[in-house]
This record gives C-alpha cells, structure tokens and sequence, in this order.
C-alpha cells in the first residue's frame, strides 16, 4: 500500500489482494504443516503492474543491492523480503525466524533506509551487513508461523499504472477470488492442500494420532497453533480491507460482514489458546477437546462462504 501510495494513486488499498487463500506443505514424516505466503499482492485488474525477482540460493546478495541501487537512484522505492530474525527493532530478533517485506527507500556506504510500517513502524538506517543477511536468509522453520520459507533476495517493484478500477469493482474481484481459491478449489495433491480443504485434511489426521504417541500429539497441536495465528493475520487485513471499502460504499451487508468476520478473529485467538494449554497439559481427553474445537473452527470459516456469496450479489 505504502508503495502505490508513492505514485500517489488515489484509495490505493482497494488494490491490495486481501482474498482469503490457504495454501499448506504437508509434511507427514515430519509432523508438520506450513503455511505458505500470498504471492498476488494486488487484484487481478492491476496485477501486471507489478514486477517480482527471485533468485538462487547462495546468489550474491551484494549484486542484488547493486541492482536495487540503480531503482533508487531512480527514486524507486523497492519491497524487499527479510527475515526478522536478523532485524534488531523486531521482537523476533534472535529468538524467531519470521517472513516479511519492509520498503527499501535509501543508502549511504555503510547502511540502507527502510520504512517499515508493520506494528513495529520503524522508519531508518540498518546496517549493511544485517540487511544483506537478513535478506538472503533461509529463514528457517521454528516456532513461528511465517518460518520455514527461504527468502534468497527476492524483492518486488510497483510499476507507476494509470488503470483505475471502481471501488465496487474492486471489492468485487476479491470477493470472486475469496470464493474461488479459498472455497471452491478443487485443486489439491498429496503434499499441497489448498483453501479451506485444507483444514479439513488437517483434522482428519489429527484424528489419526488419537492413538499416538505424545510427541506425535503435541507436533500436531503446534502446527494447529500456527495455523491459528495465520488465520487470525489474514482475517484481520480482510477485515481491514472491508472497512476501507466500506467507507465509500457505505452499505449495512458489508458492515455485517465485518462484524461477523471480528467475531471469526476471537474464535481463532481463542482457538490458539486452547492449543498452547492443551500441549503444555497434554492428556487424551485433552488432545480430543483439541480435535473438538477444530471441528468447530471448521464450521466457522464454512458459515462465512453463504455471507459472502449474498454479499456478491448485492453488488452485482
């Protein structure tokens, strides 16, 4: 948002993609479900717009800033993808590996400029040295949800776009991308579970370990914690998207959306909490009021798909 904002595009939230998609690595050898991230950061109409550069591990991150460097001298500013674990303002510094885009907006001999408008809003310098490590790191899987993906340099520019797209329009392409990728897909294979099948692959092997052993067990209930926390980020920037949207529109069925969403974000909370405490006093009863309460998540987010769809509608 910050970067369409630059080019002073007017309303420029409504072009950020906030559709619900679930997209999880199924690890069954090692217990473990990850969460991947959103790659379409802006909606359909205008996504062309946008210009995204991977590379190989081990690929030199000096060349990398070099590259940057020519789009800032421009006074183009660049979305670089770093791993908190190595940012020394965020609280997972050295305690947690964590996925995140921060602006790249500066740099001098020894230093780059970042702006950074997370919860942590941090606007300055970091050193050379930590962002280059930051920035090429493997980011690997630990306790946090946004863990386990190599970020290997990769950063992302907005191309300046002259397209505009009505606000209804907009609202509207996420909510057919919502409906699409996040309750409707079919698309699904041994190792990639995709929307809200996702959950529901979830639980039926964690009815499986009922038997199993502790560790098992407690593997399960920390991946179920992670989703929960994911689920709890996406849902949020959902219904922050809506409230902007709706202070245009103004229209009571996407106030009733947003407060049925809010409600959604305090089962899932609560959800994570009943995770922590079921692991740290793991019993049998315990593991299956576990196995209950996903059960019950999963009916929450199959509610919200006939509220949508009504919503769609109103706006057709």
């Amino acid at each position: 948002n910050q970067l369409l904002a630059h080019y002073k595009i007017k309303d420029s939230f409504r072009y950020i993609n906030v559709a619900l998609k679930m997209h999880m690595k199924l690890d069954k050898e090692a217990n473990k479900y990850s969460v991947l991230h959103r790659e379409d950061l802006l909606i359909k109409d205008v996504s062309d717009y946008i210009e995204k550069h991977y590379y190989p591990a081990g690929y030199d991150a000096i060349k990398v800033l070099d590259e940057n460097k020519k789009l800032l001298d421009q006074g183009i500013p660049v979305m670089v993808k770093v791993d908190m674990y190595h940012i020394p303002y965020s609280q997972y510094y050295h305690e947690k590996h964590n996925h995140h885009c921060i602006i790249l907006c500066g740099y001098d001999e020894t230093s780059v400029k970042i702006i950074d408008w997370y919860d942590w809003k941090y606007k300055g310098d970091i050193e050379l040295e930590t962002f280059l490590t930051a920035r090429s790191s493997e980011c690997e899987l630990d306790d946090s949800p946004y863990s386990g993906y190599p970020i290997r340099n990769e950063w992302t520019i907005v191309k300046p776009f002259d397209t505009e797209v009505s606000t209804k329009g907009c609202l509207k392409l996420t909510l057919d991308k919502t409906l699409h990728e996040y309750y409707e897909t079919k698309e699904n294979s041994v190792n990639d579970i995709y929307g809200l099948n996702t959950l529901r692959v979830i639980e039926d092997d964690a009815k499986k370990r009922i038997d199993d052993s502790e560790e098992r067990q407690k593997a399960m209930l920390n991946s179920l914690r992670r989703t929960s926390i994911a689920m709890t980020s996406d849902l949020t920037l959902f219904c922050t998207y809506l409230s902007h949207i709706n202070e245009e529109l103004a229209m009571e069925s996407i106030n009733e959306v947003i407060n049925a969403i809010k409600e959604d974000i305090s089962a899932w909370r609560n959800f994570g909490l009943v995770m922590i405490k079921s692991s740290a006093l793991l019993s049998l009863k315990r593991y299956k009021t576990a196995l209950e309460k996903l059960h019950a998540m999963i009916e929450v987010e199959e509610a919200r798909y006939h509220k949508l769809v009504e919503l769609k509608k109103q706006l057709a």
